[in-house]
């Protein structure tokens, strides 16, 4: 008995290892680990942390040489220049790059979101696919069924060969629409794998995200506003071209800086003397004409134009959300109603079985009935994708999803 006990749970212990399935969390991890807009994202990153040191160095002295030489004499010049006044414009030049290193790791985000949005639509095509596939196979059994049973009553000269015509009609009909939905259905699977960069093996269990404030909409949508990565980039975008403002203005002012020099040598002599100087410099170049004026209007507007942007995106972002949402809210309770009217056709049809034997009901509208409930099942089927699918967009643009 305890062989067979430790046999039994042995057993039970494969077949769970076995088992295999996916969730939507699971799909969205793999494919973070994989897809090629994460590792483009991430070697952006690398370039503006990069960016960002280059711009740091400005801060320090700068090296430079200088060679020359004539018929008379050669000429070295070494200097080190440290600026210490730029009318701001190196303190400009490393704040922008900060906000461009935030700005690439906000795109970052960004491409995680749609690639999620891009995961969702999918598993929905999946979803619905599989579900069709499901029940149209059933409506098909159904008919199988009707198929015997009226080549039995044609034996018996109680029915006509119209009857199974029309049953055979209606059985290469569903057959064409299997068909269609496995197409669909291994479309979508392809897509999935090309997103995960693995072989699907597993099934997928989508459920319903459950929402942390499903009922209060104003709160929802100040959670999309807050947490949306593209209205996040744009405010990235708005202080970077604050700083490109001040580099602009900057070059109004010189820039004034120490520099330590050592000259040996004279191209006009043979003298090779040395000489060692410390001295403040004071350079200053504002372009041709107004140009410097004209660069300096044109940052101020494109500032200006990238603030009118984020308020356009912040209206689509919110439209987008309340589309989603009212869907959601819409489905639900279509689904309650679309639920019961399938299980009362499911009790016509059971009806219709027994009123056509008993020769009350016509061979058609038994056929009729059966096709009615398939296709109410299909719709449930299809609605309920969507509601599962639609509760993890919810999530998505409230920022509950992707943390």
């Amino acid at each position: 008995m305890k062989k067979v006990l430790i046999s039994l749970g042995l057993a039970i212990s494969l077949n769970a290892s076995d088992s295999c399935e996916y969730n939507v969390n699971k799909i969205i991890e793999e494919s973070f680990l994989s897809h090629p807009t994460m590792k483009m994202s991430e070697e952006s990153i690398k370039e503006a942390e990069s960016s960002l040191n280059g711009a740091f160095w400005n801060y320090f002295p700068t090296p430079s040489i200088e060679l020359s030489r004539s018929k008379k004499g050669l000429q070295s010049v070494y200097k080190l220049t440290q600026p210490v006044w730029a009318g701001g414009r190196i303190d400009a030049n490393y704040n922008k790059a900060k906000y461009n290193k935030e700005e690439a790791y906000v795109t970052f985000e960004e491409n995680k979101y749609n690639l999620v949005d891009n995961i969702l639509e999918v598993l929905y095509s999946y979803e619905a696919s599989k579900d069709q596939i499901e029940e149209l196979t059933k409506g098909k059994k159904e008919l199988n069924g009707f198929l015997k049973m009226v080549e039995r009553r044609i034996k018996a000269g109680v029915s006509s060969d119209n009857d199974r015509e029309l049953v055979i009609s209606r059985i290469s009909k569903i057959n064409s629409d299997i068909n269609s939905a496995k197409n669909s259905f291994k479309t979508a699977k392809m897509q999935l794998e090309l997103l995960m960069g693995k072989k699907l093996t597993c099934d997928i269990n989508i459920g319903v995200k459950k929402l942390a404030h499903k009922d209060n909409i104003e709160l929802n949508i100040e959670s999309t506003l807050k947490t949306n990565p593209s209205l996040k980039k744009y405010d990235s975008k708005i202080k970077s071209a604050r700083e490109e403002v001040k580099i602009a203005k900057a070059s109004f002012f010189p820039t004034v800086s120490i520099v330590g020099e050592q000259r040996d040598g004279s191209i006009y002599s043979n003298d090779s003397s040395k000489n060692n100087s410390i001295y403040l410099s004071l350079t200053a170049s504002t372009g041709a004409g107004l140009s410097a004026y004209s660069n300096y209007e044109s940052a101020k507007i494109e500032m200006n134009r990238m603030k009118f942007e984020k308020l356009s995106k912040e209206k689509e972002v919110e439209k987008d959300f309340l589309q989603n949402y009212n869907s959601f809210i819409s489905i639900e309770k279509e689904l309650k109603i679309l639920e019961y009217t399938v299980s009362t056709t499911e009790n016509v049809l059971e009806s219709n079985k027994r009123l056509f034997l008993i020769g009350k009901k016509q061979w058609l509208n038994l056929v009729d009935s059966s096709k009615e409930l398939m296709q109410l099942r299909i719709e449930y089927t299809n609605l309920l994708a969507q509601y599962r699918v639609l509760s993890y967009k919810v999530a998505l643009k409230t920022g509950e999803l992707v943390k």
